[in-house]
């Protein structure tokens, strides 16, 4: 049986067309794991909204918005599948805000997002061998029956083929984004699919990098530039895993890894929306897991719950 587990969330959030809602309810009718998923989703929904403000551990907060070292002004290193104008994006980037905003606006959008991003990854855990085992094969395999050689443009159907085997290919949807273009890089030896999706004006880049033979770069490499997240200049943002750097600026950028692939997000939305465009990530590289491999520490909002926990009382066990 096909699980949609794409439009759960979506359904929850009423942001599913009437046909595809019909479909998904339909299903829900004679699938009691995919309605207890979602009676889940809409439980945890309804804590969320009733939460209060809650007051971050101040050296905790400290470290979310603390200003790190700008990135490396030189010229990126000539990588294969890699564009000049790429590298440029992160190579001279605009000062920091962040900072300035808080102090201006309080509780303004860029710290409702640091507070919000560092509780999914403080909440996150450890990802399941399982599904970093299945990452590092299967997307291989559809990438090279695909297309041979990068760079290569990809259209729609190419793309479809590789969400069947294995790639998330995450468009963002709920978003308001839609595909623009698609493209297959080699990028620090990793096979990179780089998609760019548009709303209103505004640009969100996703590239998806995936490990093949078990092979990760530590620390990982930001698809952009084709440089590491340290001499870009990235600020970690510190919890139970290592899988999530950040650049302010505008566009604003982050780099997040899970356990078999490696996301760069280079966006023009609000700050505000990068918990959402996280969120929507994570759910869909969380769709493409076997169901044996489905991660063992809950959805993307236990995970920001569990994160909030341990920010508002980080001595707690």
């Amino acid at each position: 049986m096909f699980h949609p587990r794409r439009s759960l969330q979506d359904l929850v959030d009423g942001e599913l067309s009437d046909r595809r809602r019909s479909v998904v309810e339909h299903h829900l009718q004679v699938c009691d794991t995919c309605s207890n998923d979602v009676r889940g989703l809409r439980e945890h929904k309804g804590t969320l909204l009733g939460l209060g403000s809650p007051s971050p551990d101040p050296e905790f907060q400290r470290r979310l918005l603390s200003t790190g070292p700008g990135p490396s002004t030189g010229s990126a290193p000539d990588r294969p599948g890699l564009q000049p104008d790429r590298a440029a994006t992160i190579a001279s980037p605009k000062p920091s805000r962040r900072l300035r905003l808080v102090a201006a606006a309080g509780g303004s959008a860029v710290l409702a997002a640091a507070v919000l991003t560092g509780a999914y990854v403080v909440g996150s855990g450890s990802d399941p061998a399982a599904g970093a085992e299945a990452g590092s094969t299967t997307p291989r395999a559809g990438w090279e029956e695909t297309f041979r050689g990068t760079p290569a443009a990809l259209d729609a159907d190419q793309v479809e083929v590789l969400r069947t085997q294995g790639w998330s290919c995450p468009g963002l949807t709920t978003l308001g984004l839609t595909l623009r273009s698609a493209e297959g890089l080699t990028i620090d030896g990793l096979p990179t699919l780089e998609l760019v999706l548009e709303h209103d004006g505004d640009r969100v880049t996703v590239y998806e990098q995936r490990a093949v033979d078990g092979r990760r770069r530590t620390p990982p490499t930001n698809a952009v530039t084709g440089r590491t997240v340290a001499e870009d200049g990235f600020e970690h943002v510190g919890g139970l895993q290592q899988d999530l750097w950040v650049h302010s600026g505008e566009p604003w950028t982050v780099v997040l890894r899970s356990s078999s692939a490696t996301y760069t997000v280079v966006s023009e939305l609000p700050p505000a929306d990068m918990p959402r465009t996280l969120q929507q990530l994570v759910t869909t590289e969380y769709a493409q897991l076997p169901t044996v491999a489905q991660p063992r520490n809950g959805s993307t909002i236990d995970r920001i719950m569990r994160g909030l926990s341990i920010m508002v009382h980080p001595q707690d066990p």
